[in-house]
């Protein structure tokens, strides 16, 4: 019973840890993000190609973020100046979703954050591949 009363605590304590770190073990190596420059040059406009495979089914008006971090000066990137593909085929954005199959993807900018709003039927599936492209965002750091 000594044995048993030393061995539990283990045993819960090793449990948790496992429950824990395998989830995100599995879904970090399973989420590669890629941000190719154009330039690479400092305080100076660049065109980022970005690059990932979905790791869940994005639902009927679902979001997608990119979030730069402290230091790129996003300007005036707006929809327009922004093109996205999900699985090579390239999608029709706007300045908010559209209503209907195949219409268009909204797209917010807010200070360092870019949002895709699928629009109120269709759906992105999991693994597929997502490239945005073709925008501007200043590097000041």
């Amino acid at each position: 019973m000594k044995g048993l009363k030393k061995l539990l605590p283990i045993a819960v304590t090793l449990a948790l840890v496992l429950t824990l770190l395998v989830p995100m073990t599995a879904l970090a190596a399973s989420f590669t993000v890629t941000d190719t420059l154009s330039t690479y040059v400092k305080s100076t406009a660049d065109n980022h190609t970005i690059g990932f495979d979905t790791v869940a089914e994005t639902a009927v008006s679902g979001t997608i973020t990119i979030t730069f971090p402290a230091g790129f000066t996003m300007g005036s990137v707006a929809f327009g100046d922004i093109d996205l593909s999900v699985a090579t085929v390239d999608k029709l954005l706007a300045a908010s979703p559209g209503t209907g199959t195949g219409t268009a993807i909204g797209v917010g900018v807010a200070g360092q954050v870019i949002t895709f709003t699928l629009n109120d039927t269709d759906v992105i599936a999991a693994a597929a591949a997502m490239t945005s492209v073709s925008f501007s965002v200043e590097v000041m750091t």
